[in-house]
């Protein structure tokens, strides 16, 4: 049963709600990126590049779709791009991390042009397909790719390859390249006290072992309606949309909390705040592989 007027009002309310504390928190990143200068490093760079597309995404699902098929189209194209870009940005985190770790990598900003190729051109070539099938359109909730009775099987493919698929293949990544980031930062904190460094390596971990989970947690009620709407398709259930709402909604403000909310931002805000000079961002030097980090801050 579709939803009643009051129920997409409802979803519309919620979906400015939590994409307006979204789009604080990627204001907050790029306000953060342009005011000090010692933050602009390789890692904080890339934090900006996904607060942009975060940012993408939470005005994409403010916009009026319900207003013309012409606003529901744009909207679903924005929110295909940004969905997939904002999960893209965070492999590439996640790759140059673990590249720099464990492959002991100290050149990985030389690659940072073919991260935003990487991070801004596949997701504007995934948009492409559902134009060609004519698959964008209402999606029980908002505007996405549509899933359509007489092309079902074509819709649900493009969902699948274009953006579920993915999203859980990226998860299943990071999980992996994150426990074995903890893992030798385990090993190369073995033996040490309740000292300064370990309480560094404990902040470290803690901020490492979310990133995966944030994705999920950003994702799983959406995958759980899609896979609702597969089973039934006629059926809209308006708690299930609102949770699943909520959840994507929310992405750009937890990665803006996790990725950009670094020690080295609150030392620069202190400063700035207590109106002293301003010192270099923190990069832990305990171990040896982690100080040869090019900039990149090891709590990020």
């Amino acid at each position: 049963m579709a939803l009643s007027e009051d129920e997409q009002d409802g979803v519309e309310m919620m979906l400015m709600i939590c994409n307006s504390l979204s789009i604080c928190g990627c204001l907050f990143i790029l306000i953060i990126y342009l005011s000090f200068q010692e933050l602009r490093s390789f890692a904080f760079r890339l934090v900006q590049y996904m607060s942009i597309v975060d940012l993408i995404h939470s005005v994409a699902l403010m916009m009026p779709y319900r207003e013309s098929e012409g606003w529901c189209i744009f909207q679903s194209f924005l929110i295909q791009y940004s969905a997939l870009g904002s999960a893209l940005w965070s492999l590439i985190m996640a790759y140059a991390l673990y590249d720099v770790v464990i492959n002991q990598n100290s050149k990985i900003q030389d690659r940072e042009l073919y991260f935003a190729l990487f991070g801004f051109l596949v997701p504007a070539l995934s948009t492409i397909p559902p134009f060609i099938t004519e698959s964008y359109g209402m999606a029980q909730g908002w505007c996405w790719i549509k899933s359509r009775k007489n092309h079902f099987t074509v819709d649900t493919t493009l969902r699948i390859l274009l953006f579920y698929g993915p999203i859980w293949i990226i998860f299943i990544y990071m999980v992996w390249a994150y426990w074995k980031i903890v893992k030798f930062i385990n090993q190369q904190f073995k033996g040490l006290g309740e000292n300064s460094e370990s309480s560094i390596k404990k902040s470290l971990v803690w901020r490492l072992s979310l990133y995966p989970w944030i994705l999920a947690v950003s994702h799983i009620f959406v995958t759980i309606k899609r896979i609702y709407d597969f089973i039934d398709p006629r059926e809209e259930y308006f708690p299930l949309i609102i949770a699943a709402g909520a959840m994507i909604s929310l992405t750009g403000f937890f990665n803006a909390f996790a990725y950009g909310l670094t020690d080295s931002v609150k030392s620069s805000l202190k400063q700035a705040w207590r109106g002293g000079p301003r010192g270099d961002s923190f990069t832990y030097q305990g171990s040896q592989s982690l100080s040869k980090l090019p900039k990149y801050e090891s709590e990020q």
